[in-house]
């Protein structure tokens, strides 16, 4: 099958984005003669009955009008005693391709979109979702979509290899399929969050006492994902009194254990680092987290300026998505007020090497390692593109999060030039291409997807693409701790 736009958007957008106008809006007691009239009047094929809240009470479809017909319904007869319940009511963040495959499952072409306060905003239609090559696009959707359940968790997935499988043989860059990973990981995230919620509710626990985001950070919340993922998220609750302190930490520390457990089971393992909502460190109302900014850029220290690296690259994937972008907003401008943090962040990070030694030489691990005679491409490839953007991004006030995307603001800022931006883009996507293909490979011969090639198994343009685009990033290590350092730092080659 062929990867087209449309088909991409149904993984990439959500049911928000590609809803239509419902032109057609109902009361219950409307009657059926004047609601056939408006559906003509309008031209759409589903009306969606309303209470005077703008709340979804129901559907009324062509077949339902049909179905009216064959029965003798009088005209008079209010839509309530004829119309359909949906089949799915899908919100506004909604993946549009659970939307899709969830009608899809229940023969049913409508869906109802409504927003955080339950309130109808549009008409989901999945045949115009998917206008084009329709049966082989629910063969793969079919794939990543499953109950919310752990056990449908899980299918979820180990359906991911599939997607990209099929992404990667249509000739798709590395940078799509990492964001089709992170968007499908976001929605497992989001589900697992529901799902927590929901099953504390039925057991007693209410409903979350406050407001709150479930933020994901490392590749993750750069949107980078690549087939291994692990958990690094954290909680940013809504302020409270501090009298109800207990009672409201006790439920997000079951939340956050219900949700952890969850996405483990699902095949996102527990992050060895403690870097989890179940970890306080993690896990602190917006109030706090501005205190936890303040004391690192008072006291620093080694692990401070770690965890700021790690929640530089903070997003939010469920619940009150303001609160993570307030967060984001605030560290970042508190960041890049402060010329020495940064530079001590830089420090910190300067240790970091790129895979290029003498004579441009690609150095792989020792014989008495766990991969000998092999090159790690994540860790002594793209994380120092990811620390370069990542540093200069946050020393000019810059809060986007993707690697591409700070790299084109650096740009678009006169920080970096077009050139250079061009040649770490096309690094990060080669390199990142590379590891794909590592994946993919170990995932067909079922052996756990690693991040290390071995030089000799690439071809000798392959081996002289991947020794250029190591020293674009290594000479750009070194300017980068000559801008935010100085001529005295380390030479991070």
């Amino acid at each position: 099958m062929t990867f087209s736009v449309p088909y991409l958007s149904v993984f990439q957008q959500t049911a928000g984005d590609l809803m239509g106008p419902a032109l057609c809006r109902l009361q219950r007691d409307t009657p059926c003669g004047s609601a056939v009239q408006q559906l003509a009047d309008t031209g759409q094929g589903c009306a969606v009955i309303v209470d005077r809240g703008q709340r979804v009470q129901g559907l009324l479809t062509r077949a339902d009008v049909i179905r009216r017909v064959a029965c003798r319904v009088s005209a008079d007869t209010p839509i309530d005693e004829v119309m359909s319940r949906p089949a799915l009511i899908a919100t506004t963040t909604m993946p549009a391709y659970r939307a899709l495959a969830e009608l899809q499952a229940r023969r049913e072409r409508w869906a109802p979109v409504v927003d955080a306060s339950e309130r109808l905003q549009g008409l989901f239609d999945a045949q115009t979702a998917l206008a084009h090559g329709l049966p082989a696009a629910l063969q793969r959707l079919a794939a990543v979509t499953g109950p919310a359940t752990d056990q449908g968790l899980r299918r979820c997935r180990n359906g991911q290899a599939h997607i990209i499988d099929g992404m990667a043989a249509e000739g798709a860059s590395a940078a799509a399929m990492q964001r089709m990973l992170a968007s499908l990981n976001d929605d497992l995230h989001a589900r697992a969050v529901e799902m927590g919620v929901n099953g504390m509710a039925e057991d007693g626990w209410g409903r979350p006492p406050v407001a709150f985001a479930m933020i994901v950070m490392g590749s993750s919340g750069r949107t980078e994902s690549f087939l291994d993922p692990d958990q690094d998220n954290g909680f940013v609750i809504a302020d409270y009194p501090d009298q109800d302190h207990g009672q409201i930490d006790r439920y997000f520390i079951e939340l956050a254990r219900r949700t952890t457990r969850s996405l483990d089971a699902a095949g996102i393992p527990l992050c060895k680092g403690h870097v989890m909502a179940t970890n306080p460190l993690w896990r602190k109302t917006l109030p706090q987290w501005q205190d936890q900014i303040r004391r690192w850029l008072r006291r620093r220290s080694e692990t401070g300026f770690l965890q700021s690296n790690i929640l530089l690259d903070c997003r939010g994937v469920a619940g009150d998505m303001a609160l993570a972008a307030e967060l984001r907003d605030h560290m970042v401008a508190q960041f890049a007020a402060s010329r020495s943090y940064v530079r001590s962040l830089t420090l910190n990070e300067s240790t970091r090497g790129v895979g290029l030694g003498w004579f441009d030489r690609l150095i792989t691990e020792s014989e008495d390692s766990a991969h000998p005679g092999e090159l790690d491409l994540k860790r002594l490839g793209l994380m120092p593109i990811v620390e370069v953007a990542r540093l200069y991004a946050t020393a000019h006030g810059i809060t986007a999060c993707a690697t591409h995307d700070r790299l084109d603001a650096l740009a678009e800022a006169n920080v970096l030039s077009g050139g250079d931006v061009a040649a770490l883009k096309d690094a990060h996507e080669f390199i990142a291409g590379l590891i794909f293909r590592r994946q993919l490979n170990d995932i067909a011969r079922e052996a756990r997807p690693g991040k290390h090639i071995t030089p000799g198994a690439l071809t000798p343009a392959e081996q002289d693409r991947l020794v250029t685009s190591l020293k674009s990033v290594q000479g750009m290590v070194k300017r980068l701790a000559r801008d935010l350092v100085g001529p005295d730092a380390p030479d991070g080659g």
